[in-house]
């Protein structure tokens, strides 16, 4: 039996800024491609990368003004923090729901996001 020497490397956490916006929510949209409750909303390839990256923006956006967004290394994951007191834009979830989710799970959503 080989053991095989399981040494992990330190990987830099960075403070995201505006410019690196669009790689930080690509990075957390990433994270959710096999996520089963996301694929189940969005089950077809192209509505997940149009749809999800925006609930994405709408959810944890805020995150940028208030420096509480984060990458590590080359943008291979990413956080969007929401301090107290700051809350994700609902009108635009909303309104991301209402166009881009199948009617027939609202109740389900509803459920899901109450």
């Amino acid at each position: 039996m080989q053991i095989l020497d399981r040494t992990t490397a330190e990987i830099a956490v960075t403070k995201a800024t505006a410019a690196d916006y669009d790689r930080v929510i690509n990075a957390v949209s990433l994270a959710f491609v096999n996520d089963p409750v996301t694929r189940w909303f969005y089950p077809q390839p192209h509505d997940f990368l149009q749809f999800w990256p925006r609930l994405v923006q709408a959810m944890g956006g805020p995150a940028f003004a208030h420096d509480a967004a984060s990458y590590a290394g080359d943008f291979a994951a990413a956080a969007l923090w929401l301090p107290p007191g700051v809350e994700p834009d609902g009108d635009a979830i909303d309104a991301l729901m209402e166009e881009s989710i199948d009617p027939r799970h609202f109740d389900v959503l509803a459920d899901f996001f109450g």
